[in-house]
């Protein structure tokens, strides 16, 4: 994005004889669960267009991916449209057009990124919870700092088993993981986790009322 934000627009500003900013505000960046989000991002993206009243079809915008993706296959083509087509079909024909039917299904649906958490995760509540962010990160530095998320530690680094009360009820208690997500990371019942934290709710209230 720098090299996009930077040496593009000189050279496009030059060409152009323009000045000044080439890409109107910052760019956004996010933190995908790929099997559950990833399609329907691209689908958002692709559709822009048409909800930015520019074409009734996406086929209509010249600027966009959707023609490459939809159209006959090109192997000297730069772009990857091979990374989508196979989450469609075995063959390019099949997979052409399902991915069609899938974009056109989009069309007046509410967008993704109303599901979006803590400014800048797609993804269940166990996909969050098991990322550990770290604002130091080198592989971060692309995201905008507004987007950043407060550093969680990953439940990885909390609880190493259902056994592990201590860990469990940190998790709980200091950074506000929920018992569905503890139960799921440990692939454990919810009413397991749910025990341990009821009793230990109970175990404080005695020792609080004997002092």
């Amino acid at each position: 994005m720098r090299q996009l934000n930077g040496t593009y627009a000189q050279r496009f500003n030059k060409k152009a004889k323009r000045y000044g900013h080439l890409f109107q505000g910052r760019f956004k960046a996010y933190i995908i669960e790929e099997d559950r989000y990833m399609l329907a991002v691209l689908r958002y993206v692709v559709l822009n267009p048409v909800r930015a009243g520019l074409c009734a079809h996406p086929q209509e915008y010249r600027y966009s991916s959707y023609l490459k993706t939809a159209g006959p296959a090109n192997n000297n083509d730069p772009v990857d449209t091979a990374y989508v087509l196979r989450r469609f079909g075995a063959t390019n024909k099949i997979a052409v057009n399902k991915y069609r039917r899938f974009i056109l299904e989009g069309i007046g649906e509410e967008s993704v990124f109303n599901e979006l958490k803590a400014g800048i995760f797609l993804g269940s509540d166990t996909f969050v919870g098991n990322h550990t962010v770290n604002l130091r990160d080198e592989k971060l530095q692309e995201i905008p700092q507004r987007q950043r998320p407060d550093p969680k530690p990953g439940l990885g680094s909390l609880v190493k088993n259902e056994k592990d009360k201590t860990g469990i009820i940190t998790a709980y208690l200091d950074w506000d993981y929920s018992l569905t997500q503890i139960a799921d990371y440990l692939n454990v019942h919810y009413s397991t986790i749910s025990r341990i934290v009821k009793k230990y709710e109970l175990d404080a209230k005695m020792r609080k009322c004997k002092t």
